[in-house]
């Protein structure tokens, strides 16, 4: 394994180039030594696996690995994170793993740790990166058991204790599973709850992604989705990424809504009968969510990108709600406190149920603002955390610009804010801007165009902002 798939908060890599199969037998058993350390009860670990092609393989190597260790496995089949993630709170286990790459392409493939419900990440991914570099392993323990427990038919009849008010609902709703591992899940909520009016596309689990990438971010992706709730004449239309732990919303009009403005109407929901509340979201959402979240009676606070840190920052602070532009959605509120996009959809139609008002007129409440999209821009591996440590030095030395480094660079100008910041999941730098006006707008990028110069020329990043707007 190439030392840099260990990254932020999971390990995630081209198999066949940077992650071999073979070797996830060792970083299972680097798992076990470092877990036993931190938390000495462990004795079982559920796992799962979405549909990739290569998902099998890396499974088996993971539970040989952790049964060498003298770790039991519950496996509990093919399904979204979040169900491995239920299995904390549903099963006799003190640890999970998910074989995934979220939504990277086909060809990557990954593992996503947790230990005593908290996800391992950062400086815990570190050490074991170290561990399974000197082959360090528990030696001379009784080989853990294995056994299987698919766990859809039980997080589906959870999910349906949840939400009886929504039993029999006939809301016309499209669901986009992107033929990812949802897929193996949604039929069987659908079924539990009755949902006689939904409508599932590629609801097939296939890991080579025959009709679109399973990632709800990128506006391509939701097109098929659009076009379907056009046709059934649907009051909401959602989609989710390759792994289940996200989901985007279409609305009746077409319209894709960022992840921040569904991050304020979940919170118009919770709000008002928890006041003084805080809400968490990333550094790469609008200052028109705060200004709602405010408004509300609630304080919004700024989190790095990345589902751990989310959850972090929900535990540091109380929070009962989180969210992140890409479309991470955390509930405390009546729930685990961790991302699932199944379960944030069906908390988005039961508040199109309840409030008996189209998505469009919820999002008419959000303070306007002119908005670009995420660019993502390819770097060299290991260039981007440089790139933004440089630029960080270049505005520091500038008069009259406020910045915050809380994940990246947030810089504020009169005329709006721009955000640079290094992706932990591949090697790409993200962009995005906001303003008053468009034409605030094309100050506040030409602003970010000029930082950019050492590494990318002024017509490549005017013509890469411009393909996506």
């Amino acid at each position: 394994m190439q030392d840099h798939i260990f990254r932020m908060y999971d390990i995630r890599g081209i198999v066949g180039e940077e992650l071999e199969v073979a070797q996830v037998y060792d970083c299972a058993r680097a798992f076990a030594v470092y877990a036993l350390r931190l938390y000495p009860q462990l004795t079982t670990i559920a796992v799962g696996m979405d549909g990739r092609t290569h998902s099998p393989q890396l499974k088996d190597e993971l539970i040989r690995g952790l049964r060498d260790s003298g770790i039991s496995v519950i496996f509990v089949g093919v399904c979204p994170t979040p169900v491995v993630s239920f299995s904390e709170y549903w099963l006799p286990v003190q640890a999970a793993c998910m074989v995934t790459a979220s939504h990277n392409p086909k060809e990557y493939n990954g593992l996503k740790f947790f230990l005593n419900k908290r996800p391992l990440f950062n400086q815990d991914l570190q050490e074991i990166k170290a561990l399974f570099k000197k082959r360090e392993h528990r030696a001379r323990v009784e080989r853990g058991s294995y056994q299987e427990y698919p766990l859809v038919a039980d997080y589906a009849a959870y999910l349906k204790r949840l939400f009886p008010h929504l039993f029999g609902c006939d809301l016309p709703v499209v669901f986009d599973c992107g033929n990812g591992a949802v897929g193996a899940t949604l039929p069987a909520v659908c079924k539990a709850l009755e949902l006689s009016n939904a409508t599932i596309l590629y609801g097939d689990v296939d890991g080579t992604y025959p009709n679109h990438e399973a990632d709800p971010s990128v506006a391509e992706n939701m097109r098929d989705l659009q076009d379907e709730v056009f046709k059934k004449d649907a009051a909401v239309g959602i989609a989710f990424d390759g792994d289940g732990d996200r989901m985007g919303a279409v609305t009746a009009e077409g319209h894709v809504i960022p992840g921040d403005r569904l991050l304020g109407i979940f919170a118009a929901s919770i709000l008002p009968q928890t006041p003084g509340a805080t809400v968490v979201c990333d550094a790469k959402c609008s200052s028109g969510l705060q200004e709602y979240v405010q408004h509300l009676g609630a304080t919004l606070i700024f989190s790095p990108s990345g589902h751990a840190f989310l959850r972090k920052g929900m535990a540091d602070t109380g929070a009962l709600l989180a969210g992140e532009l890409s479309c991470h959605f955390f509930f405390k509120d009546r729930y685990f406190g961790y991302d699932d996009g199944l379960y944030a959809g069906l908390r988005l139609i039961e508040l199109l149920v309840s409030s008996k008002r189209t998505l469009d007129e919820h999002l008419q409440a959000f303070p306007a603002r002119v908005s670009s999209p995420e660019f993502r821009i390819a770097c060299a591996q290991g260039e981007g955390p440089q790139m933004v440590a440089t630029v960080i030095e270049q505005i520091r030395k500038l008069q009259g610009v406020q910045l915050s480094t809380v994940d990246g660079v947030r810089v504020s100008l009169p005329q709006g804010w721009g955000l640079l910041r290094s992706s932990n999941t591949q090697p790409v730098i993200c962009l995005c801007f906001e303003s008053d006006s468009r034409e605030g707008l094309a100050i506040v990028r030409s602003f970010f165009v000029q930082l950019l110069k050492p590494w990318y020329t002024e017509e490549f990043l005017n013509a890469a902002f411009a393909d996506k707007e």
